[in-house]
């Protein structure tokens, strides 16, 4: 039985799925800004790629997914490895993994590091959020400003266990109540998530 997912309005977007929706809806509770499927890309194996979700402050992609299949992170890996960028993916219990270029880091390697994990940062600068794993730079993604790990504030963390089981730490009250407003968020009958209602102070 091949079951779709359900196309659902939000923001002025028609997602594909009602899970895109929802992160768009933490997105907007938490005042990140994002553009949904802006731009496709086409890669020197002949793979088409589309990421679900570009975050401009933070010039890093965010992918959705249910379930990761293979194919979907060969897409992934191919473009990290091309565009020398960062691609999270968020998954369905607002967990994720962040997934990076390290060529800089590791040039010994096939450039390419899977965080089963990471974290959600807030710059103590700009006050602007950003997705990295532990292994990467401690300089705000949106900024650009670096001063050791003394900015950088987590705000939600990602963790895997080795029996693959995930673990979510949300670590302030405003992203508490943005995972609460996008996991109920209901959008059937008309209803629309109002993210502004329950914004609370950092």
């Amino acid at each position: 039985m091949d079951i779709k997912p359900i196309e659902t309005y939000y923001n002025g977007y028609r997602f594909r799925s009602r899970l895109e929706a929802r992160w768009a809806v933490f997105f907007d509770a938490m005042g990140i800004k994002y553009e949904y499927e802006p731009e496709g890309f086409a890669m020197s194996d002949g793979t088409a790629y589309l990421p679900d979700f570009y975050l401009p402050e933070s010039k890093q992609y965010f992918e959705v997914k249910g379930v990761m299949k293979e194919t979907d992170m060969h897409k992934v890996k191919q473009f990290i490895n091309e565009a020398e960028s960062c691609v999270t993916i968020g998954y369905s219990d607002f967990s994720f993994d962040t997934c990076s270029y390290w060529d800089d880091i590791y040039p010994d390697t096939d450039k390419f590091e899977l965080s089963r994990g990471g974290a959600l940062f807030k710059c103590r600068t700009c006050g602007r959020y950003w997705f990295m794993t532990y292994e990467g730079l401690y300089h705000c993604q949106c900024c650009g400003e670096y001063d050791g790990d003394h900015h950088l504030i987590p705000i939600m963390t990602s963790e895997c266990y080795e029996d693959g089981k995930k673990k979510l730490w949300v670590d302030s009250d405003k992203a508490k109540r943005a995972v609460e407003i996008a996991r109920y968020a209901r959008f059937e009958h008309g209803e629309t998530p109002r993210p502004e209602e329950v914004i609370a102070p950092c």
